[in-house]
């Protein structure tokens, strides 16, 4: 469910992910968070998402601060994606 959510934020903003991961944190080491990572070719960003906020999608409460932090996220990546690499000869 989290990953149809975070295509349709990217889709929003004009962004076309070609992948989008979640780790549980607690194999991070982090209790009730996860790891969302999502990229487009070889740049990656993630952002930790908490558990309480991804309940709250599968039951279709508003998920103000889980949407705030992709949102977030997405921008930073197409920050990178935008970058053109610097011409080294």
């Amino acid at each position: 469910m989290i990953k149809k959510y975070v295509s349709n934020i990217a889709v929003q903003i004009g962004l076309e992910l070609s992948k989008i991961s979640l780790v549980d944190g607690q194999t991070l080491g982090c209790r009730d968070t996860h790891l969302l990572s999502m990229s487009i070719k070889e740049r990656i960003v993630s952002t930790i998402i908490y558990q309480s906020d991804l309940e709250n999608l599968v039951k279709g409460i508003g998920c103000d601060r889980l949407e705030i932090r992709i949102r977030m996220a997405l921008s930073r990546l197409q920050l990178l994606v935008d970058l053109k690499p610097q011409n080294t000869q």
